[in-house]
């Protein structure tokens, strides 16, 4: 019952929303990332997660054969078919390529596996450059991942992340248009899970989230809930509330943000990380530690069993 509810867990704590892209005579839906290239010769998914999830349909009578460019994958990645058959790895991180070999009305599906170790290192900043590139470059020292909190839009955040030695999911830059975000990025908030932790993505930048997302990040809590989650780690492009005197820079709506602590504190909650600061604070907002971060900071969270280390890198 326990694998069960675990396999269930992981399921739903995907992106809400799976548009269906065309590409030639292919119908894909991606989980957890894009379709960002199109083309004869293949497609191009960015993992804005690392439990992407990808289902392919050929709609035409004739054979299809290309490539599906991964891109945004932590090293040691590989994938894994619909019939649990492993195929397709990388020792770096960056870009998996697996071929795509499709009979007339065929179909096939493929998640992505990170391989993370069970001790793993991320990193929060608001920027890609010079935020995080300015991170150590040593195998030993540089994150297995990093979220991006800030304002650049999610075109320009990809392309510079495509540099990094690691790879980086985005929240939405604050003047991305909806068209972007789901071209780009999928969905405008998210969850995924790295072991046993639980890692939610949350998008306030117009200074609330509405109760489509509340309602969303709801069940996904009370999914980590029933998985037993070890630690939930909290992003946002704002902070809950801001610090400063006279400063309105937060949840506009009280009542919201009082729902959202609620549901933060039905599970281990470790960390919110935000940004859109003029410096870095540290505060307790009900009980959860919220770390806010300005546009230079960069932040490094070390995971060690029991043990949970969060340290200002780069400021």
């Amino acid at each position: 019952m326990a694998t069960v509810l675990r396999l269930l867990a992981l399921f739903l704590i995907l992106p809400v929303a799976t548009p269906v892209v065309r590409s030639g005579q292919l119908q894909i839906e991606v989980s957890g990332g894009s379709v960002v290239e199109r083309a004869q010769s293949g497609v191009g998914i960015w993992a804005n997660s690392p439990n992407v999830r990808v289902s392919v349909a050929n709609d035409s009578q004739s054979f299809y054969n290309g490539t599906v460019r991964w891109r945004n994958v932590p090293a040691g990645s590989y994938l894994v078919t619909g019939r649990g058959v492993a195929e397709a790895a990388t020792n770096t991180a960056g870009m998996l390529v697996a071929s795509l070999t499709l009979a007339g009305g065929g179909r096939g599906q493929w998640r992505l596996e990170p391989n993370l170790p069970r001790d793993y290192r991320f990193a929060v900043a608001p920027s890609v450059k010079p935020g995080l590139s300015l991170l150590p470059d040593a195998a030993n020292q540089r994150p297995h991942f990093a979220v991006k909190i800030g304002g650049t839009g999610a075109v320009p955040a990809m392309d510079l992340a495509e540099d990094l030695a690691f790879p980086t999911y985005l929240l939405p830059g604050l003047r991305d248009r909806p068209d972007t975000i789901r071209q780009r990025l999928g969905t405008p908030y998210g969850a995924f899970a790295v072991g046993p932790d639980r890692f939610l993505l949350l998008d306030n930048r117009d200074h609330r989230l509405g109760t489509q997302q509340l309602d969303w990040a709801g069940k996904r809590l009370q999914d980590f809930r029933l998985d037993g989650a070890r630690r939930v780690f909290v992003f946002m492009h704002r902070p809950p509330v801001d610090p400063r005197r006279k400063v309105r820079n937060g949840l506009a709506d009280r009542q919201e943000a009082r729902r959202l602590a609620r549901l933060l504190k039905t599970v281990r909650t470790a960390a919110i990380f935000a940004g859109q600061v003029n410096r870095s604070y540290m505060r307790t907002w009900y009980g959860i530690k919220t770390y806010m971060l300005t546009d230079k900071d960069v932040m490094v969270v070390e995971s060690k069993g029991a043990d949970l280390s969060v340290r200002l890198a780069i400021h």
